[in-house]
This record gives structure tokens, C-alpha cells and sequence, in this order.
């Protein structure tokens, strides 16, 4: 009986536990650990409040053999009136004498960069932002997933 009561009380407790500043989460697994620059990762989220601002962070599983201390990226942003903002945007993921910034654990390094901070949408709608790598090449490899966490920005 207490097994059952655990097991139906558990996701419960787990899923009430949330950042309730958190509007979205999402991630992406990208097959065989290797991303291609012509795969995109893309991730609709809708927005229910013109006056708020918010804040995007990326997220980036890599295993600890990826190559690079970096990672450059096109970055879109399309509005429900189909306008779009594409940037290339660069992550640092190691320091310059090779530490990874990021939280490692056991050979998986999780990274979680602030990348548009304060942002206020025009409208009411569905958003989608896509990532395309924009390394040097076609494949990158030791890359797990992709993610995004966007939460509502603290006005200080």
C-alpha cells in the first residue's frame, strides 16, 4: 500500500515544484549526438502577454568530448505576423584554459546561457525560434540536445 501511495503522490509533488516564472520549457534530443548544420531545432511557444518582459536562456547537453569551446548559431525569432529576426549568436562553453563552464556530470556537460534578456513581445501569439549551428562543420558532433527555458524577466 505505501509503494502505491508513493508512486501516485511522487509525479505530484515533482510537477508543483516549478519555477512558476518559467512561460516555457522545451528540448530537443539530436539524434546520434551529431547535429547537422542543415537540421534545424525549432520550438513554438505562444505568448499571452504583451506587457511582460522575458528572459531566453539556451540550453546545450554536450557528452565531454566535444571539440570546440564554443558554439556559433543562427538564431530566428518569427512572430505571429510572420516577421522574422535572424542573428548569429556565439556560446561560450569553456573558459581560456579549456574548463567547461558549464555543470558536468560524469561525461555529460550541461550548459544554460542567457541569451536575450528583457525582451517584450509586440503581440499576442504563437512565437518560433529555431537554431541552426553555424560552425565551420557539417557535422557537429557530441552534441545531445538543444533547449530553451523562457521565463519572465525580474525588472530591477
Amino acid at each position: 500500500m505505501n509503494k502505491i501511495f508513493y508512486i501516485l503522490i511522487t509525479p505530484c509533488f515533482l510537477t508543483s515544484c516549478g519555477d512558476p516564472d518559467v512561460v516555457y520549457q522545451n528540448s530537443k534530443v539530436i539524434e546520434n549526438n551529431t547535429w547537422n548544420k542543415n537540421e534545424s531545432v525549432t520550438f513554438d511557444f505562444d505568448i499571452n502577454d504583451t506587457t511582460e518582459f522575458y528572459d531566453f536562456y539556451f540550453n546545450l547537453r554536450t557528452t565531454n568530448l566535444y571539440e570546440w569551446s564554443n558554439l556559433y548559431m543562427f538564431v530566428e525569432i518569427g512572430s505571429p505576423e510572420d516577421q522574422y529576426n535572424i542573428d548569429t549568436v556565439e556560446f561560450l562553453l569553456a573558459n581560456s584554459v579549456g574548463e567547461w563552464t558549464g555543470v558536468s556530470s560524469g561525461s555529460v556537460i550541461n550548459n544554460k546561457v542567457l541569451f536575450i534578456n528583457k525582451k517584450r513581445f509586440p503581440a499576442l501569439g504563437t512565437y518560433r525560434l529555431t537554431f541552426n549551428q553555424a560552425m565551420r562543420q557539417d557535422e557537429l558532433k557530441e552534441v545531445m540536445d538543444v533547449g530553451i527555458i523562457i521565463k519572465r524577466a525580474v525588472l530591477k
